[in-house]
């Protein structure tokens, strides 16, 4: 039980996927003890730049539209390619950043027309009026952002990306001492 690990998915799914990591793990090697938080994926702009999602994709129409992520399968360039997927006849082009700061650079700077990221990475940003969130990627409205439509609701498909942190422990970790560590994450996450 002294042995954890921090899970993010869509990062753990994607990591044994892919051939070329050569994991051998997989989900029966461990045990799950809580997600922690689920950070819904946002579409995010310089303030003023679009009217909303329907201008954004409009304009995709006619142009190649670039939108930040933060490398290479993740959850935020997942986001990009399913709703290339789901609206295929719009130019969307991912581009593959190091992290939020590159995209928020890319953004201020002009560099890209969006960035794909999550409400907790634009929290700050949004707050200062820099910038602004034209789609939530989930099933329902963000209580963080009220007043901002799901990717669904403005008529662009059900775009879901979700990036979910947890904990887990290696499997074969006593009984006794999982739900002695699964409680205390319970009640710390709930205090």
């Amino acid at each position: 039980g002294y042995t954890m690990a921090l899970v993010n998915i869509p990062g753990f799914y994607s990591g044994y996927l892919d051939k070329q990591q050569n994991r051998k793990e997989n989900l029966d090697n461990f045990k799950f003890i809580a997600n922690h938080v689920t950070d819904w994926g946002v579409l995010v702009v310089k303030k003023g730049a679009f009217k909303d999602m329907k201008d954004f994709m409009e304009q995709a129409k006619t142009r190649e539209m670039t939108i930040g992520d933060v490398g290479l399968g993740g959850n935020k360039h997942l986001q990009i390619e399913d709703l290339k997927r789901k609206n295929p006849d719009y130019q969307l082009s991912p581009v593959h950043m190091k992290g939020w700061p590159d995209n928020y650079a890319g953004i201020i700077g002009g560099h890209i027309d969006a960035a794909s990221a999550t409400c907790v990475d634009v929290a700050a940003q949004l707050q200062e009026g820099e910038m602004e969130v034209l789609c939530v990627f989930a099933p329902q409205r963000s209580a963080l952002l009220p007043n901002v439509p799901t990717c669904e609701e403005v008529g662009f498909g059900a775009v879901y990306g979700p990036s979910s942190r947890g904990f887990m422990l290696p499997k074969g970790v006593n009984d006794e001492v999982f739900a002695k560590v699964q409680t205390t994450f319970k009640n710390a996450i709930n205090n």
